[in-house]
């Protein structure tokens, strides 16, 4: 994998026609709750998938809030952004209470109900029907002075509702875990998979049953695991440097290695990372730095672009179309090419959405010939990033000053305060959740031919 340059050429885009019963008109916009008085703007919110509830965290005074339908259901000193199973039926929150020792207690609630409390808990991940619930935690967690974690143990839970209680199993605790992701749920929501480090080896392992299953283990960390939607495939870059510290702290231009379903591979580059599945499962993104270029590829072809940092990859599912987000005049130290999370630490610059097609078996890119791409209009951030059901179409959320739009080439909707998780309703009519001053409303964008 990855070892040759493939060919690379540049497609023009083709337009597809869709048929009567995508251009039926869009359901009207329409306001679905507000923010109670003497409470500051909501700090996170999540509409259900049919648009019609909202819930969110509004802070009174030194409280967080929590409320779900306009009732206030639990509160805390801070809390992850709600997640509502994709049936709507159900919604959970977490929040939790610091103490003067520096410890914590989070609770996760169920439709207001306390479902689960631990020492901390990391994102949630909920099955499509709210029965099952996974996540991260880090027993005996405690924070140092200047608030960061003196113990980074971690255990995977899995928790099936008997009633209306969750039954938990709980992984065995492994120095290190990667407790900051929601973990994914498999095997029809009956195990949770992750990856985790213990004494020297990385793993990743499948919790439900009365033993953790490993699934692939190897000296070294497991960096940006990524797995297909059903997880049968997992991609991730492999760093081996014997103790975690100096894992921190040695520059990335040592060799990678890249891990794809128990395969390795040694990559000729000075960074790997950021890698993404395609939405059907059968092809693999990543982005890449070598001899100070950055770039993007799909399978074995990498495609060098510049010096500007990527940010985030992704590929269609017929493997050829390749999008990309960069932050152009950006500057990224090398502690932080390619981190998945390296944003904050890119200085300078604005964003902006890239995309080329490539027929990866002509064999190279003629010497000399210039990559051109599709290059979408410069924002200070680019959020969400997502193709149409039928993947003819690239939608995203971008930021311009403090203000959010939703954008599609030439269409776009917006200003809004913030912007929810985008939906579709078809192929062509985008389902909106935003907050506009003190009022969340589900609106609509209809996407045009062009």
């Amino acid at each position: 994998m990855l070892a040759q340059l493939a060919s690379i050429a540049v497609l023009a885009a083709s337009s597809t026609a869709f048929s009567a019963a995508q251009e039926t008109d869009p359901p009207e916009d329409r306001r679905i709750a507000t923010v109670p008085d003497k409470h500051d703007l909501p700090t996170a919110f999540a509409f259900s998938p049919d648009g019609e509830r909202v819930a969110f965290l509004a802070r009174k005074k030194r409280r967080l809030y929590a409320y779900v339908d306009g009732e206030d259901v639990g509160y805390g000193d801070d809390g992850y952004t709600p997640v509502f199973s994709e049936n709507g039926e159900h919604v959970f929150i977490s929040l939790v209470k610091r103490n003067k020792n520096r410890t914590e207690k989070w609770t996760v609630y169920c439709d207001g109900e306390v479902v689960a409390r631990e020492d901390w808990i990391g994102p949630l991940t909920s099955s499509f029907d709210g029965d099952t619930i996974a996540f991260w935690t880090q027993p005996g967690y405690r924070t140092d002075k200047e608030g960061e974690s003196i113990l980074e143990r971690a255990c995977l839970v899995i928790a099936h509702r008997k009633k209306r209680a969750f039954r938990q199993t709980k992984s065995k605790v492994y120095e290190w875990g990667a407790t900051f992701e929601a973990p994914l749920l498999v095997e029809n929501d009956t195990r949770v998979v992750g990856n985790t480090y213990w004494d020297g080896t990385g793993t990743i392992v499948s919790v439900g049953g009365k033993k953790d299953e490993v699934l692939h283990s190897r000296t070294g960390y497991f960096l940006h695991a990524t797995w297909t939607k059903d997880g049968s495939h997992v991609a991730a870059v492999i760093r081996n440097y014997g103790d975690r510290e100096s894992c921190t702290e040695r520059p990335p231009y040592s060799p990678y290695e890249v891990f794809v379903d128990g395969r390795v591979t040694n990559v000729q580059a000075d960074a790997w990372a950021l890698p993404t599945w395609s939405p059907n499962g059968e092809h693999l993104a990543f982005g890449f730095h070598r001899d100070e270029r950055f770039g993007v590829g799909v399978g074995e072809a990498m495609v060098p672009l510049g010096e500007d940092p990527i940010l985030r990859v992704m590929v269609d599912s017929s493997g050829t179309r390749l999008v990309w987000v960069v932050r152009e005049g950006g500057e990224a130290p090398p502690s932080t090419w390619l981190r998945r999370y390296a944003r904050s630490e890119v200085l300078g610059g604005r964003e902006r959405v890239g995309m080329i097609e490539i027929v990866p078996e002509l064999g190279g890119i003629p010497e000399g010939e210039e990559i051109e791409p599709t290059l979408g209009n410069k924002f200070e951030e680019i959020g969400q990033l997502v193709f149409t059901p039928d993947e003819e179409r690239l939608v995203y959320t971008a930021r311009d000053g403090a203000m959010w739009f939703v954008v599609s080439g030439e269409d776009r909707i917006g200003p809004f305060d913030a912007v929810g998780k985008l939906r579709f309703l078809d192929d062509r009519t985008v389902a909106i959740g935003t907050r506009e001053g003190r009022d969340f409303w589900t609106r609509h964008l209809r996407l045009t031919d062009g």
